[in-house]
């Protein structure tokens, strides 16, 4: 009786402890990604190749989905409670979860994913250190509260915004090209090491400082919204549009900047500006600043008079001065004898980036 009784209290100690060595043997399985979920409708992307299973964590039959291009998976739900989505085998590089109400994303086991998008969820960690092969990640619009991307070195694009960080190191992200941390309580951004910079966003943040001596390749800079009182751009001749508004900028030199042809430097303490190296120049905005008549006269003599054409038709070059101390009283006609468009009065335009739409 006591041996038949010891069986059975093994066998019932067995059964309570299948899960946990099931789920310590799955933690060990390369290329596993695991995702808890309180969404009533799931829907997953995979792109790579072979094949992968994915248990949905509610008890229903694990689907098998073939990986040849990315394939969207929809899953729905009874009721909002947590479950935790299983996805196994397959070459997954490519993995698509955004906006599916995640507080949870485990791609640690995953060594070959190369684009992460998990944008617009609920997670406040994400560890990406053992993906080293990531190219893309796009991870705004969480909880984050820190963002460790030092053994990210392959990382080409790497969109964070909306989240909660203070701190930014990118000096090992050699390849970045695209950085969007905008939206951040960010106090530093290290971006010293990233030569093929094109494309950063940095604004809405509480940088005092900025450093892009070293981003020569540099496109397009938007750190406007900023706690900045000095920004140097003379390194960045390549710079094409610049957004620099609501700062607490006292000059600007943008003598160096000849393929600029966006210039946003409204809402600072400016008092005089020169464009006369800005030859292509076609929007300037430079409203709610310090200029005097005299000195908007200055400015005005400095815009080029030459012909601006898009896709082979004639363009409109636009400068906004609204509520500048000399608005009222400085010489219009020299702005519009350069064939220029003068603006007393508007509402400010939504500014489109190259890549992708800027919202104000």
């Amino acid at each position: 009786m006591i041996l038949k009784m010891n069986r059975v209290k093994i066998l019932f100690i067995a059964v309570l402890m299948l899960p946990a060595l099931v789920y310590g043997e799955m933690k060990g399985v390369d290329g596993v990604i695991t995702m808890t979920t309180r969404t009533s409708i799931v829907r997953v992307g995979l792109n790579g190749s072979g094949t992968a299973t994915i248990d949905w964590g509610d008890g229903s039959k694990k689907e098998t989905v073939k990986i040849a291009s990315v394939v969207y998976n929809e899953h729905h739900y009874s009721g909002t409670r947590p479950r935790t989505i299983t996805i196994t085998g397959g070459n997954i590089t490519d993995l698509y979860c955004q906006d599916d109400q995640l507080t949870a994303l485990d791609v640690s086991r995953n060594t070959s994913l190369a684009k992460l998008i998990c944008n617009d969820n609920q997670l406040t960690v994400l560890d990406i250190s053992r993906n080293t092969a990531l190219t893309e990640l796009n991870c705004s619009s969480n909880r984050l509260t820190t963002l460790d991307v030092s053994q990210n070195m392959a990382l080409i694009i790497l969109w964070c915004s909306k989240n909660q960080l203070t701190a930014l190191d990118a000096s090992q992200n050699t390849a970045l090209t695209r950085l969007r941390c905008s939206g951040n309580r960010l106090t530093e951004l290290n971006v010293s090491h990233s030569a093929a910079l094109k494309y950063l966003d940095c604004s809405y943040t509480q940088l005092a400082e900025l450093d892009v001596s070293r981003n020569t390749a540099l496109t397009e800079l938007w750190c406007d919204h900023t706690l900045l009182t000095t920004l140097d751009v003379s390194q960045n001749t390549a710079l094409e549009c610049l957004e620099c508004s609501y700062t607490r900028l006292t000059e600007l030199d943008v003598s160096r900047n000849t393929a600029l042809t966006k210039l946003w430097c409204d809402y600072t303490r400016l008092s005089a500006l020169d464009v006369s190296n800005n030859t292509v120049l076609e929007s300037l905005w430079c409203t709610n600043n310090q200029f005097t008549a005299d000195a908007l006269n200055n400015l005005f003599d400095t815009l080029h008079d030459n012909v601006i054409t898009y896709e082979g038709k004639k363009g409109i070059k636009g400068i906004f001065i609204l509520d500048n101390p000399g608005s009222a009283d400085c010489d219009s006609s020299i702005v519009t004898a350069k064939g220029w468009k003068l603006v007393e009065k508007g509402i400010r335009a939504k500014k489109i980036s190259n890549y992708g739409e800027k919202n104000q």
